[in-house]
């Protein structure tokens, strides 16, 4: 496993790569670095705290990021699948007459 890099500005991560990080809490866990902000792997919200150490991801670890995401999106899509038909089945039934 690489072993942790102690934050410092002379050793952050490199830009807009994911690595793991810790807290000062000993909570490990994925962000990637835009500029001064942490975020979450999806860019989908910061952290509100700059981590104390950071290390490369294990091929483990990319792997269940990346299946992480995947899950993620395929919630996001079912979602948005059910709205459109909802909204479509609305406007079918407004046409019909059925909206009261």
């Amino acid at each position: 496993m690489p072993e942790w890099i102690d934050m410092t500005v002379e050793t952050l991560p490199p830009e807009g790569e994911v690595v793991m990080t810790r807290d000062s809490g000993g909570h490990e866990q994925a962000l990637k670095r835009v500029g001064r902000l942490f975020y979450f792997p999806d860019m989908s919200m910061y952290v509100y705290f700059v981590p104390l150490a950071w290390r490369p991801l294990t091929d483990a670890e990319v792997d269940a990021e990346i299946a992480a995401i995947e899950s993620t999106a395929a919630a996001k899509a079912e979602v948005s699948r059910n709205a459109i038909e909802a909204i479509r089945n609305s406007r079918d039934a407004a046409a019909r007459g059925e909206v009261g």
